[in-house]
Order: structure tokens, then sequence, then C-alpha cells
């Protein structure tokens, strides 16, 4: 058997031992770019998560801004629907009240003008209490970097008014309700307290006969402003003082002429007027009997003045001097005198009025009175044809297609 055992080394003694050295420590050094690295990690961690949110809390904020538009527009054009009712039915309620006080005992006093005092009355509390003051708007912070609270704030301030002014909205909108049907109660009132004077003028027209035309025409002037006035509320009032004063015209006009009628020259006057009447087709005349008309005495003239409105529908006023009453049952020429006052009224009718313009006469109204009175018969100096000369044939023609 071999044995493969190995000697063991021996030692040289005369050898010095190996000297041991100590390995100095190892120094480890940090990058800076690692340094940096830290320290901007614990900076922009909190930062981007406070951009972050930020930016989450603006977008929030401006969907929020932006869908409260609506909402503001709506209670903006609520308050301005409140602002013009309100200014509609003070106006109704103002020129209601002016009627009110200006109302006479028989013309539209009584129940009309109970509903006018109690309209206005309505109208005016209510104008009173109307309130169509919004909230101030919100103050947003607009800078470029807003800290998320405010943000937030903003948002949740938003919701606020908008709540608000939805309730606003409902509020201001029954109001505005309320004050239209005040007002138009106060308007209909207004207009039955007109209609009402109206039908009481027209009444006591009825028991007027004599009164003149001219103060009937005035009435009806009166009347038609009055009418006017029921879709214009301010004009209520001078409208029912122009009534009342007309109407006041009218029956003085009645008590005069009733005056006249029973003086002892109406005797020989009457007729004539009758026969004017007669022949007038309708045309309204008032007469005034003088010693000199136009000029000329009554001693030695039949005279006559015609004051009318070519083509106006309106009535004429005839002036006669005395001797033409005088004379008039024996004077053919009396009687044609007043013919040829009649023919210038005719002149107020529109189809006279046409021919009296047109090329026959040229708007001579001297010819056309003289040929009118011819073509009704009378044809003789008094007729006109001593003053102003005989008419043609052809005007004669012409004036007795209007006859």
């Amino acid at each position: 058997m071999s044995d493969d055992r190995q000697p063991a080394p021996t030692l040289d003694p005369t050898r010095e031992p190996p000297t041991t050295m100590p390995t100095p420590p190892t120094v480890r050094r940090r990058s800076p770019w690692l340094v940096i690295g830290i320290v901007a990690a614990a900076i922009v961690g909190p930062a981007a998560w406070y951009l972050g949110a930020g930016y989450g809390f603006h977008v929030i904020r401006q969907e929020a801004i932006a869908n409260a538009v609506p909402t503001i527009d709506a209670a903006d054009a609520a308050s301005d629907a409140l602002r013009s009712e309100a200014a509609r039915a003070r106006g109704e309620s103002a020129a209601a009240d002016e009627l009110e006080g200006s109302v006479l005992p028989g013309l539209g006093d009584g129940e009309p003008l109970d509903r006018v005092k109690a309209g206005t009355d309505a109208v005016d509390a209510l104008a009173a209490d109307a309130d169509f003051d919004l909230p101030d708007p919100i103050a947003y912070d607009e800078s470029a970097l807003r800290p998320f609270w405010v943000s937030l704030a903003e948002i949740f301030e938003t919701a606020e008014l908008r709540e608000t002014l939805v309730a606003d909205t409902d509020r201001m909108s029954d109001e505005a309700d309320e004050l239209a049907d005040a007002r138009a109660e106060v308007e209909d009132a207004r207009t039955d307290l007109l209609d009402a004077a109206l039908a009481a003028a027209d009444a006591r027209l009825a028991a007027l006969p004599y009164a003149t035309s001219e103060s009937r025409f005035g009435l009806d002037e009166a009347e038609a402003l009055v009418e006017n006035a029921k879709t214009q509320a301010p004009a209520s009032r001078d409208s029912y003082i122009a009534l009342a004063e007309a109407l006041a015209g009218v029956e003085a006009a009645h008590n005069a002429e009733s005056v006249r009628r029973a003086a002892p020259e109406y005797a020989e006057r009457g007729p004539v007027e009758d026969f004017a009447r007669s022949i007038a087709h309708d045309v309204p005349l008032d007469f005034v009997w003088e010693d000199v008309v136009n000029g000329r005495a009554s001693a030695e003239w039949y005279s006559g003045l015609t004051t009318f409105w070519p083509g106006g529908g309106r009535w004429a006023k005839v002036e006669l001097t005395y001797s033409v009453a005088e004379s008039f049952a024996d004077d053919i020429n009396a009687k044609a005198l007043v013919a040829h006052e009649v023919g210038h009224a005719q002149g107020s009718r529109t189809e006279c009025n046409e021919i009296v313009e047109g090329p026959a006469f040229g708007g001579d109204h001297e010819k056309w009175a003289t040929a009118w009175a011819i073509a009704m018969g009378y044809d003789v100096p008094g007729s006109g044809i001593e003053p102003y000369g005989r008419p043609s044939d052809e005007q004669i023609a012409q004036a007795r297609t209007c006859v």
C-alpha cells in the first residue's frame, strides 16, 4: 500500500517572520446629483400634490361658474320684468288717481269710482312691497395661481348664490304676476269709469234738444278724447275734464237757445231757420241774427255770412240780418239769400266740396253758392247774382248734381 501523505512543511528558523500591515479603512463619498434628487423629491412631491389639487378644484370651480350663468340671467330677467311691471302699475295707478280726483257727481261716480279707488290702493301696496334687488355678484379670485382652498370656497359660494337666485326668481315672478293682475283691475275700473261718464254725457245731451251744433261738436270731440284715453291712461284726467267742460258748454248753449226761442223775435226768425235746415241735406246749422252782417246794415240790405269747414263734415254757422226774417215771407230775394248761405254750408259735404274745388268753379265759393241757390230754384238777384254775377250754365248744372 502506498503512502501518499506529504511531509509537513518546515520553517526556516533563520528567516524573519513576515511583517503584517493593517489595511486602511475605505471612505464612501455620495454623488452630488443624488443629494439634489433627494431634496427635489422632498419638495416636488407636496408641490405636485398642491398643484394637482388646485387644478382639479379649478376645473370644478369653472364648471360651477359656467353652470350658474343661466340662473343669473334668469334672475336678472325676472328682476327687470318686476321692475318694469312695477313702473307700469304705478303709472296706471297714478293716472287713475288723477282721474279719481276729477270725477264729478253724475258723471261716472258711484260704483265705477269705488272700483278705481280700491284698485289703486291694491296696486300701490303691491308696488311698494315689490323687491327686485338681487345679491351682489361674487368677486371671484382670477389670479393665475389660486390656492385650491380658494377655489373650493368659491364653488360653495357659487352653489349658495344659485340657490338664492332660484328662490328670488320664483318670488319676483310671482310678484310681477300679482302686480299685473292688480294693474289690469285698475285699468278695467278706469275704463269702466270713462264709459260710465260717456253714457252719462249722452243721456244728458238727449235732454238738451236746443243745444247748438257747435256745442254738440265740441262734446263729440271731447268724447273722442275720452275714447282714446281708454288705452292712453295718462290722458284720462284731461280727457275727462274736457268732457265735463264740453257737457257744461252744451248745457249753457241749450239754455241760451231756449231763451232765444222764447223771445218774440223768434216768431219771425224760426221759420227762416226751419227752411234753411230743410234744404241743408243734414248739414248742422247754427244761426246768429244781427243788425249788421258782413258790413251791411239791416235797414238797407239782406246780408248773410256763413262759416263752414270745407269737406270737414262739421257744422256751419249762418249769420243773417234782421231784415231777412222781416221780409222772408214776402220777398223771394230774402229766401234766395238764405238758399245762397245754405249753399255755402254745402261745401262741408265732401261730394259738394269736390265740385267747388274742381275745374268748374276753381275754388270760387261765391259762384258756387250762387249756382247752388239757382239750382234750388231761386233764380233771382238775391241768390247772389246781384253781387257776384250769374254763374255759367255749366256751373249751375254742376251745382245741381249736389242738391
